[in-house]
């Protein structure tokens, strides 16, 4: 998204980019191939840098490590995990009239 949202839109390298926000060219670079999962930091330069939230792009990175995560075989058992019995009983009883 930054490479086809504003890098190329605005006809900004990745060189200059990365020599703006502070960081190595190699940790942009590795950032649009997809590489490389953005960090903390990295968001907020970014979002700094280009007038958006930094939640947008945590929020972005946080979707993909979920689609990843229930894409391999531990995520797929995890999503047969169903709601603890007590914790059904407990929803249960607090949406019984008083």
């Amino acid at each position: 998204m930054l490479q086809q949202e504003f890098l190329g839109p605005l006809r900004v390298s990745s060189e200059r980019f990365a020599s703006h926000v502070g960081v190595p060219v190699t940790e942009i670079d590795a950032f649009v191939r997809g590489d490389r999962d953005l960090s903390p930091s990295l968001a907020l330069r970014i979002g700094n840098a280009v007038g958006t939230s930094v939640q947008m792009w945590l929020n972005m990175q946080m979707a993909v490590d979920l689609y990843d995560a229930m894409q391999s075989p531990d995520g797929e058992a995890a999503t047969r995990v169903r709601v603890l019995p007590e914790v059904e009983q407990s929803l249960a009883d607090q949406k019984k009239p008083k």
